[in-house]
């Protein structure tokens, strides 16, 4: 890290979203090459479409941890009055937890030694219904977009490319044909053809009233 950046929050930040945006400029650019060809784009159309669809679950896959996380935590506050203090730590330990859970990775279900069976019952079945819920509803439901998704998109395959190879060309049309910095000399050279031609039609004008 350069001197200039060190012990500079607000540059290091910058540095970040500079980062991103590279990211994210490369996929672009990638992905308008690869869409060039029909094959290769069509799974790559199909690619940001089936993103499209993952980022709608995952907000259902949010909705339920927070909320089953906010239930259980409340079960475990009644029973014991000393979490209220550290509510906060246990919810995000709930949501943590709740989290792994769906990708199956969680160890079993007691994170907080619960010694009151109703409670542990409670917080157990709540935890059964986020599994049911979270696992094989919503994981189910992926599936069934990202192949509907997909299907569509092959059915429809010679009109999505064609669209999106319009969209792409509409894109560019305005832009220099040499990338940067090199279209600093395109653009004077473009700039001079210009001039140059404006002179000629001006050569040309007084000529012709001169005859």
């Amino acid at each position: 890290m350069s001197g200039s950046v060190m012990n500079n929050r607000a540059l290091a930040i910058a540095g970040y979203f500079y980062s991103f945006n590279t990211l994210c400029l490369t996929f672009r650019v990638f992905g308008h090459v690869m869409e060039q060809s029909r094959d290769v784009g069509t799974v790559q159309i199909a690619l940001f479409s089936i993103l499209k669809d993952i980022s709608a679950v995952i907000w259902q896959f949010t909705a339920a941890i927070v909320a089953f996380s906010i239930a259980i935590t409340k079960v475990y506050m009644v029973e014991k009055s000393f979490i209220v203090n550290g509510s906060d730590d246990i919810w995000w330990a709930m949501i943590t937890h709740l989290g792994w859970s769906l990708l199956g990775v969680a160890e079993d279900f007691d994170p907080m030694n619960s010694v009151d069976f109703p409670s542990e019952k409670l917080a157990r079945i709540l935890y059964a219904g986020f599994l049911i819920m979270g696992v094989i509803l919503l994981v189910n439901m992926l599936i069934a977009l990202l192949s509907n998704t997909y299907q569509r998109i092959e059915d429809n395959s010679l009109k999505e490319w064609s669209f999106k190879t319009a969209v792409t060309i509409q894109t560019y049309d305005g832009y220099d044909p040499i990338p940067v910095p090199l279209n600093i000399l395109y653009s004077i050279a473009k700039l001079l053809r210009l001039v140059r031609k404006k002179e000629k039609e001006e050569v040309r004008v007084h000529t012709c009233k001169g005859e």
